[in-house]
């Protein structure tokens, strides 16, 4: 996208940065307001505590995923027209949108000895191509721990169940496919060496979250000035 890389492309890993359809957001909103609601039932016990139960997504899933939902809100001024039209195109479009924002999330997988084949709960930024916004843009690659060790994670343009991997690498799939049971978008992720015990496998990646529109009002406060609040939520 031409121009995105100066703005955003900053030597500090940890600043914060927003695509949507592959499209940097700049100037940023003035607040980002993500809200990931963990997808679990809450069960009452006699002894007056909570049992929590993440819903199971299928094999290979998370132990607990999550539903993503968000407000983007900005303040806006005649400086700003083409970022005015941007969203109110997104308001009125009416079909999915690629969301990503720069910011790793972690997952817990606890896996039963021999398993090797796993899922991202959502597709991988890195596997899609969105544009990094990070002088070393290996750092949005996933990582997999498996009990703590960090894995010899490798890429491939695909990956599939029946593919044999390395032994002592783990290939991650850049292709994003659906999950054969919950039919999330995820990428596949296998081990070369199946696991010789049950063990905690853990992935930290950045999720692309597909997302729709739900609301977007709008708020005039003068001349010339322009409030409008994106809500969006993970479809």
């Amino acid at each position: 996208m031409p121009g995105w890389s100066l703005p955003f492309r900053l030597s500090d890993p940890g600043y914060g940065a927003l695509t949507i359809d592959n499209e940097p957001f700049y100037p940023l909103p003035r607040d980002f307001r993500p809200d990931l609601q963990l997808i679990q039932t809450a069960t009452p016990l006699l002894s007056s505590g909570t049992k929590l139960d993440g819903i199971y997504l299928g094999e290979g899933m998370p132990n607990v995923a999550d539903h993503f939902v968000c407000e983007i809100p900005y303040a806006l001024d005649e400086n700003f027209a083409a970022l005015c039209e941007t969203l109110e195109i997104l308001r009125t479009s009416g079909t999915p949108h690629d969301l990503c924002y720069w910011k790793q999330l972690a997952y817990t997988y606890s896996a039963q000895a021999g398993a090797s084949v796993f899922y991202s709960p959502r597709a991988d930024a890195w596997g899609m191509s969105i544009a990094p916004f990070y002088r070393d843009e290996t750092v949005v690659k996933a990582i997999v721990e498996l009990n703590g060790v960090a894995q010899n994670v490798v890429y491939k343009p695909s990956v599939t169940l029946s593919t044999v991997v390395t032994p002592g690498e783990v290939w991650f799939s850049e292709a994003t496919g659906l999950h054969p049971n919950s039919q999330r978008r995820s990428n596949l992720f296998k081990f070369g060496t199946p696991l010789a015990a049950a063990g905690t496998v853990r992935l930290k990646f950045f999720p692309v979250f597909q997302v729709g529109v739900t609301n977007a009002p709008t708020e005039f406060r003068g001349a010339g000035r322009e409030d409008k609040t994106l809500f969006l939520e993970e479809l």
